[in-house]
């Protein structure tokens, strides 16, 4: 399984898939987030494995 840190603090566990899959899976906009693993952001293509652990950022804009 994949650990998902999610913006407001909760866990979140997933099964092994592409980052885009991930955020609709978790009903998240994948324009409205970033998602990390480590430092690394990762692209919507990217395949995450199990055993790792991602996190999901929030992204904010003013104006």
């Amino acid at each position: 399984m994949i650990i998902v840190n999610m913006p407001d603090g909760k866990v979140k566990e997933c099964k092994r898939r592409r980052v885009k899959d991930i955020l609709k899976e978790l009903g998240l906009n994948e324009n409205a987030v970033l998602v990390a693993k480590g430092d690394e952001l990762l692209t919507p293509d990217i395949t995450i494995d199990d055993g790792d652990e991602i996190r999901i950022i929030s992204v904010v804009s003013g104006g």
